[in-house]
């Protein structure tokens, strides 16, 4: 919104004179500039008429030599300073407020099911530490940080493997440490097969889901990921895979290191390098520079998107709050971008959507209906 635009909206919402429509773009501006609202600063947007006002200054000023422009930043400034503690008092908060209240859903926590080789099945939450099972010579403990860690013995000969699977729920999330050290960030409603000792040969384990690995090194014993048709080979090295079966793609993304992603069906092979990302989707295999704060913001506690289809990010909403959502018409084709916590109740996640003005939402139960 331009400097003099707002100005002008700002009189009409005072005076009185203010459409419904001029109204809500005000009010959704000062969602904009909140620091809870889902949009970057609106500072970014004065900067057009900054340099306007620098180009008068210096036309004015050639005379006296007298700057002119910080002090008619500052009153712009003042007037958005004003303006937003105008609207914290008088801003129009949504219908469904109540609504939402009342069917608030928590975010998810740690949680997850561990299923042991001989098929026994075990409830995981955060809590005290705790030995779970030993396997072979290979200790499986939680500990007070909800992580589940498997210790290897050091002189642990090769044998028959012993896998073993932690899924984690929608409305869930776990940390696992694997018996060579490698530490996996698992997201909601994914799952992890994977030894209790790895082999001497490799170290192979099989994803469904989405999940951040921080490989440790071993030269002798490349780690390999299978997902949903691909398999990932590294060394030792940090990167993160989204391939959940209800999405039509498979994301690779480096941050640190090196990895080889071959496709299993056809054996094409593409290697990327930290700050890249490998797109596999139908016959597409492509590689991209990668916006590392997007594909790491739900290890980091946040819902980041950039002009991404509402049916994506609702997508992410329901395995994070174990909800169901129904999409109306072609609601899921909007187009969002912004940043929200994911410690926020469901509530206040979909109050910030729907205070963009594109979209209402209706929350019962564990249901959410989106429609125009």
């Amino acid at each position: 919104m331009r400097f003099r635009q707002a100005k002008e909206l700002i009189d009409k919402y005072l005076d009185g004179t203010a459409n419904s429509q001029e109204r809500s773009l005000l009010d959704r501006w000062y969602q904009d500039k909140s620091p809870k609202g889902i949009f970057p600063d609106p500072e970014e947007l004065l900067q057009d008429e900054i340099r306007s006002l620098r180009k008068l200054d210096a036309y004015l000023s050639r005379p006296k030599r007298v700057l002119l422009w910080p002090r008619l930043v500052a009153a712009a400034v003042l007037l958005l300073l004003l303006l937003a503690t105008y609207l914290i008092s008088n801003r129009v908060k949504p219908a469904n407020e109540n609504q939402f209240l009342a069917h608030d859903v928590q975010p998810a926590k740690d949680a997850a099911t561990l299923t042991l080789a001989d098929g026994k099945k075990l409830v995981l939450k955060g809590g005290a530490p705790k030995l779970l099972a030993k396997q072979g010579q290979t200790r499986v403990s939680t500990t007070a940080a909800g992580e589940l860690i498997y210790q290897q013995a050091a002189d642990q000969s090769t044998r028959g493997q012993d896998f073993n699977t932690l899924a984690t729920p929608r409305g869930g999330q776990f940390q696992l440490v694997l018996s060579d050290g490698t530490h996996v960030w698992l997201n909601a409603a994914s799952s992890l097969r994977y030894p209790a000792a790895f082999s001497a040969q490799n170290r192979t384990v099989e994803l469904t889901g989405e999940a951040y690995f921080e490989v440790a090194h071993d030269s002798a014993r490349p780690f390999r990921i299978i997902s949903k048709g691909q398999r990932v080979d590294v060394l030792g090295t940090h990167f993160n895979i989204q391939a959940y079966q209800d999405e039509s793609f498979i994301k690779t993304t480096l941050v640190q290191g090196s990895v080889r992603v071959t496709r299993l069906l056809d054996g094409q092979a593409e290697q990327i390098s930290p700050g890249q990302a490998l797109l596999f989707e139908g016959s597409r295999f492509a590689v991209s520079n990668a916006d590392l704060r997007e594909a790491l913001s739900w290890k980091e506690g946040y819902f980041r998107f950039k002009d991404e289809k509402l049916e994506s990010v609702m997508k992410q909403i329901s395995r994070w709050y174990n909800v169901d959502i129904e999409l109306l018409g072609d609601v899921g084709t909007i187009a969002l971008t912004g940043k929200i916590s994911r410690n926020k109740n469901i509530s206040q996640v979909l109050k910030m959507l729907e205070q963009t003005g594109l979209a209402h939402f209706e929350l019962t139960e564990r249901r959410v209906l989106v429609r125009h």
